[in-house]
């Protein structure tokens, strides 16, 4: 499911607008996803969906409103058989949540319904968490315009500028980058080999996340699904040449990434970059997850990843020194 919410475009969630087919809003939707969950795997992988949504636009406050019909999601109690359901009207991703919640705690009597509960209560702290987030000022932009930008991309006849991969090159316009980063800006201006060849080596880069990273310049987006080290590739890159905007992109797209697989290096490079909010959400991730606890019990992570988990601990339990005031 959250694959498939990630091919929506940001213009599909605007505050006004509900989902297309079930009418209620986004959030609903991605609650009602995670019910079908079968496994802890895709009930992470729902509430990284709720993450994005927030991330992208979608509001909590938002409320189901369809004055043509009447709505609503059922669900079978697998021990009498009775269908249990809420309606969707006047109701916002919270308020439904709530819903659920006391219509199942009635239940409890009759039958167990503590999965779905503990479902519930994630779901509603990570609306309120990601909710909470401070997030960065966007625009959103006529489509015609982005296509624009990706034909300039891909006009490779105009590219004035080689960037040496380590698996073959990548060509752009020299303008658009050195307005963007200081470091190419003073590469190609002074009397250096850059500016001579214009050719920069980044043979330490794969062409795949030097693309990503051009590509997220270029049109802030991708027509690709970058996995988890192409996206930190490209960051290496945005960071190194200090390319603010898509070091930010770039850190919002790794915090909808992390999972027991790419935690451990994407937490190294949160720390080693000093990326607070992926440093946040990293550290949420490792206190939640079973997998990551027992690999800093037993020593299996990094010196950087565990200093980065017992931070938070040990700000915590540090005492505050007390003041009389005169």
């Amino acid at each position: 499911k959250y694959d498939e919410f990630k091919k929506l475009t940001f213009d599909s969630l605007t505050a006004k607008e509900l989902h297309p087919k079930q009418r209620n809003t986004w959030l609903v939707e991605a609650v009602n996803s995670g019910f079908a969950s079968e496994n802890l795997e895709e009930v992470e992988g729902n509430l990284r969906t709720i993450d994005w949504l927030i991330m992208a636009g979608a509001s909590a406050s938002q409320k189901c409103c369809d004055p043509t019909r009447s709505r609503c999601f059922s669900m079978c109690d697998r021990g009498n058989g009775k269908e249990l359901n809420v309606w969707y009207d006047g109701k916002s991703a919270i308020s439904y949540i709530t819903s659920w919640q006391a219509k199942l705690q009635n239940e409890l009597l009759n039958s167990n319904w503590s999965d779905e509960l503990d479902y519930l209560d994630k779901a509603l702290e990570r609306i309120a968490r990601a909710s909470n987030t401070e997030k960065r000022p966007k625009v959103l932009i006529d489509e015609g315009i982005l296509e624009n930008w990706e034909r300039c991309l891909r006009a490779t006849c105009s590219h004035d500028l080689t960037l040496d991969t380590a698996d073959g090159p990548v060509t752009a316009h020299a303008v658009i980058l050195k307005e963007a980063s200081p470091v190419i800006k003073a590469m190609l201006g002074s009397p250096m080999k850059e500016q001579e060849t214009q050719h920069v080596q980044v043979k330490d880069s794969p062409k795949a996340g030097v693309s990503l990273f051009l590509e997220t310049l270029y049109t802030c987006s991708t027509s690709t699904e970058p996995d988890y080290h192409t996206v930190l590739s490209a960051l290496d890159l945005a960071h190194r040449w200090q390319v603010h905007v898509v070091v930010a992109i770039l850190t919002d797209l790794l915090g909808t990434m992390i999972t027991e697989e790419s935690f451990p290096p994407i937490a190294e490079h949160a720390a080693l970059k000093g990326l607070e909010p992926l440093k946040k959400a990293c550290r949420r991730f490792g206190h939640d997850s079973w997998v990551i606890q027992q690999q800093l019990k037993k020593g299996r992570l990094s010196r950087v990843v565990r200093e980065l988990l017992l931070q938070e601990a040990a700000g915590t339990a540090r005492s505050v020194r007390k003041r009389k005031l005169l």
